[in-house]
């Protein structure tokens, strides 16, 4: 063992865990940022001919730009947050999330004057070709990166932000280390160990209380029972895409077991439906994945969470603008959502930090405790056959001896810890 780069290894294991961390906040970023893209099309104004998005020139079927852009914008948001959520799913239920994927893709491709019609843009052979390459692209970005999975993560809840707001300054600890580290060839090894050991234990007395989620620690059976279920609840999901087709285009109400449902104010009960369904798909999803995610993130979930369950409850009133200017009223929510997100980054990566100190530090103890196990024994030998065959008095003898006595006793007290 090389007890002079163990400094360097906490250095190397705290900018791993830095840059994981850095990854998190910005999917976080991303999570948050993505569902606030639906009010984009308030920047169009006017009723061209064409228009021009994402660098393609769209012919405006819609009549209004704006319109047209809500129609294509509203499936892109909700592509980019699904396919989010199939490569931060650990579980097998999120094959199931690629025909949503697919099928929102051909409805934007639909909206973009692609596709002729909605038949058009489900069972024609385009449709089938772009839905396999697609599909294909989906499953090859995943196979290349499942082993890339964190197989740990640091579980917090709010209880826990709230329990644990003494923090120890890890930058006072990883100096006195360091200090430790330089002086390690002018101590004897059982003063440097009884050092560090010090230090160990004071870290471990006010370790932060964090637990560890991994893959294998969730019980086999409650994850066969909860991949199901999900995989359950996706399947009556992609069959819900499609209910607005099975109401004829020219009711505005109907009655189903003596309840009466009417349009809302929307143009018939068809389009009132195909809305309200394409909300409700979205806020399912998100609550699935807020609830089976193990990652601190994801309670940045909930901020497009609140957006699209809000945007479903304004669709019951009565309003004239839909996924507009009145949603404003929501966004305290979603700021408060966003410093919750912060807070519990900075407490994240504060224990990310602490434990990649504090399990270098345990490491080199076991390691050192390990080796002087190993070794001590032959030592011990060594020095009373020193003692016995010296030339100097019995007094000087009795102080070996009692110095030795000593230190074997601190050996012990060391490994019982």
């Amino acid at each position: 063992m090389k007890y002079g780069h163990g400094f360097s290894k906490i250095e190397f294991r705290m900018n791993i865990k830095k840059l994981k961390h850095f990854k998190n906040d910005l999917l976080a970023v991303i999570i948050i940022i993505i569902p606030l893209l639906i009010y984009s099309h308030l920047l169009f104004n006017g009723s061209n001919k064409y228009v021009e998005l994402f660098g393609f020139k769209i012919r405006n079927w819609a009549v209004y730009d704006q319109v047209l852009a809500w129609f294509i914008i509203n499936d892109i948001v909700i592509v980019l947050l699904l396919t989010i959520m199939f490569f931060n799913t650990v579980y097998k239920f999120k094959y199931f999330l690629i025909p949503l994927i697919v099928v929102h893709i051909l409805s934007a491709l639909l909206w973009m004057d692609i596709f002729h019609s909605f038949i058009d843009s489900i069972f024609s052979f385009d449709a089938f070709i772009i839905s396999i390459f697609i599909s294909a692209i989906i499953l090859c970005v995943d196979f290349y990166r499942i082993n890339e999975h964190q197989i740990d993560e640091i579980e917090v809840s709010i209880s826990s932000l709230i329990k644990n707001t003494n923090n120890l300054n890890l930058k006072i600890i990883t100096n006195k280390y360091k200090e430790i580290r330089r002086s390690r060839k002018e101590e004897n090894l059982l003063t440097y160990l009884k050092k560090i050991f010090y230090w160990e234990r004071y870290m471990a007395n006010n370790h932060p209380k964090v637990r560890i989620i991994c893959k294998s620690s969730v019980n086999a059976h409650s994850k066969i029972f909860l991949n199901n279920t999900c995989a359950l609840i996706i399947s009556i999901l992609i069959s819900l895409w499609f209910i607005h087709k099975l109401i004829p285009g020219n009711l505005n109400e109907i009655e189903i077991l003596g309840i009466n449902f009417d349009s809302h104010g929307f143009y018939n009960l068809q389009t009132f439906v195909w809305f309200i369904s394409r909300k409700f798909i979205v806020i399912c999803l998100l609550a699935i994945w807020f609830v089976t995610s193990p990652h601190w993130w994801r309670y940045a979930i909930l901020s497009p969470l609140i957006i699209y369950s809000y945007q479903f409850w304004e669709a019951f009133q009565d309003v004239t603008e839909l996924d507009s200017v009145g949603n404003l009223r929501v966004f305290p929510l979603v700021i408060l959502n966003v410093a919750l997100v912060i807070t519990l980054s900075r407490f994240v990566k504060y224990r990310s930090q602490f434990m990649a100190v504090y399990e270098e530090i345990s490491r080199e103890v076991d390691e050192m405790l390990n080796e002087m196990k190993s070794k001590y024994p032959q030592e011990v030998g060594a020095t009373l056959e020193r003692i016995r065959k010296g030339k100097k008095g019995k007094e000087y003898r009795r102080q070996q001896l009692k110095a030795l006595e000593e230190e074997i006793e601190a050996r012990l007290d060391l490994t019982k810890g």
